[in-house]
């Protein structure tokens, strides 16, 4: 077997020889030293790619959103607030906020918007806890993603996600 540090000591009293075997504390400390700072520089990436994937998600159930809405608007000519009139199910349990009907899971709040104020968009997406962070955004007009930070925190994640700001703190993403 092959031994990793080998050393022998003697002195004029006891002449046997020692053998120690491994690392001294300096090695020890040059170790951790390079894994923490490796984890200082992977872990905020590692984050920014777990929010973009929730944030996927969360686009994904808010298309289906938009489009029930839409669906919505042609049988009835008017958008509806009310998720549970869209011919689709949605993740999560009911909430409201504000009078409106809403679905809630883990990390957003999903709802839709009445005619009068479709413009801001007909389905929406709050990070959660709500104005914490940032919210996404379908309008009908152009059927474009947009991110609004509600904090510097999300707008640097909406900066990250888009290249193109418009008005203020929104950004489109698709």
């Amino acid at each position: 077997m092959k031994q990793i540090c080998q050393r022998n000591i003697t002195d004029a009293k006891n002449p046997v020889k020692r053998h120690f075997d491994g690392f001294t504390l300096i090695e020890l400390l040059v170790v951790v030293l390079i894994i923490g700072i490796l984890a200082a520089i992977a872990l905020p990436q590692y984050e920014k790619a777990v929010e973009k994937s929730r944030a996927a998600e969360a686009m994904i159930i808010m298309r289906s959103i938009a489009d029930a809405n839409r669906r919505y608007y042609m049988a009835t000519g008017e958008y509806t607030d009310d998720l549970s009139v869209l011919d689709i199910e949605i993740p999560g349990t009911d909430s409201s906020y504000q009078g409106q009907k809403r679905k809630e899971t883990k990390f957003f709040e999903y709802s839709a918007k009445p005619a009068d104020m479709a413009a801001l968009g007909i389905a929406l997406a709050n990070r959660l806890p709500r104005n914490s962070f940032y919210s996404l955004h379908i309008r009908p007009a152009d059927n474009k993603i947009y991110c609004n930070g509600k904090t510097e925190k999300g707008v640097e994640f909406c900066k990250s996600y888009s290249t193109k700001m418009i008005e203020g703190t929104y950004y489109v993403i698709e």
